[in-house]
């Protein structure tokens, strides 16, 4: 650890330690300003490079920025969609939510019934820990709901969604993940005694692989298996992207309706993939 570079710009700091968790490397990189003074804004460029010690093979890095509100990161060759997950997702018992578009506006770069653009995708770096990641889909793409009264309607931040501003549109895999929330407390209600690993896997099993709305499948009742795959992608791909599939909340509450009556076989929990 120490100092990696001093200029009259800035200065790089470096922390390298061996990550008790799983061996591999890891190298904290801090940039700051010089003697108390604030970093130089502009484009600062890292290099990093290198070959295990015993194969030879040149390793990939793995890398996150925790500003994100005032830096953005970028290769040279670009930053791959697989491996873009962010914590808290990549948690080993954590229900990882991708974003799928159900409504497009006027100039948008998405495509109806895709994932968004804004979805990371796994795998997570660590599957045998973390498992499958991304775990299933829902809409999270223009996701118009009620607006908060405590921010001023003036202000740019929290559109407005209709005349009388009641209500406002977002996006992103919070949107996604309240869907999935909102399916999960319907679960409860009708069978409370479900726990997380019995939700997780009728979640999974009732969730939809298509090309698109996913109507048929939410409508068809727990006893559907969807048909259309998404094509030219293998299926280590879609779990990549899409996890089980789209959120068939439906489906999903209704068998647990039914195994709440019936009581959850243990010895039928199946994993897809």
């Amino acid at each position: 650890s120490g100092d990696g570079g001093v200029t009259t710009h800035g200065q790089v700091r470096m922390c390298f330690d061996r990550d008790p968790n799983n061996g591999d490397f890891e190298a904290a990189i801090r940039l700051e300003g010089v003697a108390g003074s604030s970093l130089e804004t502009g484009q600062w460029t890292l290099r990093a490079f290198g070959a295990d010690p015993v194969t030879t093979v040149v390793t990939n890095f793995d890398v996150w920025t925790s500003d994100l509100s005032n830096a953005s990161f970028s290769t040279s060759v670009g930053v791959a969609r697989p491996l873009s997950l962010q914590t808290p997702c990549t948690a080993t018992r954590a229900i990882c939510v991708g974003n799928y578009v159900t409504r497009t506006v006027v100039g948008d770069r998405e495509t109806l019934y895709g994932l968004s653009i804004t979805s990371g995708q796994g795998p997570s770096r660590d599957p045998t820990r973390t498992g499958q990641k991304v775990t299933i889909t829902a809409p999270g793409h223009t996701i118009r709901s009620a607006r908060t009264m405590a921010v001023p309607t003036t202000d740019p931040r929290l559109g407005c969604a209709d005349p009388s501003c009641l209500h406002t549109e977002m996006a992103g895999t919070s949107q996604a993940a309240a869907h999935v929330t909102g399916a999960i407390a319907l679960m409860l209600q009708v069978a409370p005694w479900m726990g997380p690993e019995e939700i997780l896997d009728v979640l999974q099993r009732r969730s939809c692989i298509s090309t698109g709305a996913c109507r048929d499948c939410m409508f068809a009742g727990p006893d559907l298996i969807c048909p259309a795959p998404l094509l030219g992608l293998s299926d280590a791909s879609i779990r990549a992207q899409w996890g089980a599939g789209k959120l068939n909340a439906l489906g999903a509450t209704t068998e647990a309706a039914r195994l709440g009556a019936t009581g959850f076989p243990t010895n039928e929990i199946v994993r897809p993939g």
